[in-house]
């Protein structure tokens, strides 16, 4: 999936680090600013359903304060990351089409703030599986970056790799592979060869060699991304996970099962070191240990793994116990206190970054 430039870091810099304007009654300014800071508490609760509802309300909220108010391209953004954690790529659709038709009224249709909506917009449409939809809108974002920004723009290679996805999905390969190996090179010619930053574009390049079934190319990219992560300060837990299991689930799709068991039992090491047990991101890759060990033969083990994964799941989806009494009322969050700055400070476009092999 290409997502994942949407992060709740990026709903609340564009949604709370907005102007206040003089004009607008303060009363409507409150209300929108903590419907924004409960839909973000929601949100780090988990509660999907809240903060849809908390962002509806405070898209009203910003329409009625004016529709051109930045408020309102924010809130919008805001929804559009909401629905895409939660892949609702159908409802994403509205917000997306939305804020790339306020950017291309403010800024003009070639702009390259209006290429990074466009990306977006395809990448709802791509991730919902309407792959001819999004197609034309990648390439019109890269046209837009190339003539403006230059073919070695690291936005360029942004699109590139999610046009490279869309085209794997189509099972256009030769075009896949070219768009994949052009991402990576900007990222590499940029950053350095073995930069972090570039591992996403190895992975999204091996990817697309093990759908061709080009399974040497892929080991030896996947190894690499997996090497530069292990050694790099600035890499977090869940991306040395990831690249962990992309590289035994290459193995085990050539049948090198051996090989790949140690894999994922290391996985699970850096989720306990790092989450714990039972933490909710060993799911998939304890679903993934146990249809490796039926391949195996080893089916009491793979009942055992499975059964585990199922109980965390439980976990995570059992309701919280009744509390016996009732919790003093909290008081609601103060608004976000703002500096001065120029009055039309817009918010950044929500970045799609392609996601790494599963």
């Amino acid at each position: 999936m290409a997502s994942t430039g949407f992060t709740l870091k990026a709903m609340v810099a564009a949604a709370l680090a907005l102007v206040l304007c003089p004009a607008v009654v303060q009363a409507q300014q409150a209300q929108w600013e903590a419907q924004v800071v409960r839909a973000r508490a929601a949100l780090q609760k988990g509660d999907y359903a809240k903060a849809e509802e908390e962002l509806a309300g405070a898209l009203k909220t910003a329409e009625g304060i004016g529709p051109q108010d930045d408020r309102v391209l924010a809130t919008l953004a805001s929804q559009l990351i909401v629905f895409v954690q939660q892949k609702k790529f159908a409802a994403a659709e509205a917000p997306a089409k939305r804020v790339l038709e306020i950017r291309e009224k403010a800024r003009g249709p070639d702009h390259p703030i209006v290429a990074g909506a466009l990306n977006d917009l395809a990448s709802v449409y791509k991730d919902g599986g309407k792959l001819a939809e999004a197609e034309p809108l990648y390439k019109r974002g890269l046209a837009i970056i190339e003539a403006k920004k230059g073919k070695d723009d690291p936005e360029a290679a942004l699109i590139l790799g999610n046009l490279g996805e869309l085209y794997r999905d189509q099972k256009n390969f030769p075009e896949a592979e070219k768009a994949g190996k052009q991402a990576l090179a900007i990222r590499q010619n940029i950053l350095g060869p073995e930069h972090i930053l570039a591992t996403g574009a190895m992975t999204n390049l091996a990817q697309t060699y093990q759908a061709e079934g080009k399974y040497a190319e892929a080991e030896i990219l996947l190894k690499k991304a997996l090497e530069i992560r292990k050694r790099s300060e600035r890499a977090r837990p869940p991306a040395i996970v990831q690249s962990t299991v992309n590289l035994a689930e290459l193995y085990k799709a050539q049948g090198k099962l051996d090989q790949a068991e140690p894999l994922y039992k290391d996985a699970l090491a850096v989720i306990e070191k790092a989450a714990g047990a039972d933490d909710p991101a060993a799911v998939d890759v304890l679903e993934k240990y146990a249809d490796l060990l039926k391949k195996m033969k080893r089916d009491d083990e793979a009942a055992k793994v499975a059964e585990r994964a199922r109980k965390i799941k439980e976990t995570q989806a059992a309701p919280p116990p009744a509390k016996t009494e009732a919790p003093p009322p909290k008081a609601e969050p103060a608004p976000a206190k703002k500096e001065a700055a120029p009055a039309k400070t817009e918010p950044a476009p929500a970045k799609v970054e392609p996601a790494p092999a599963k």
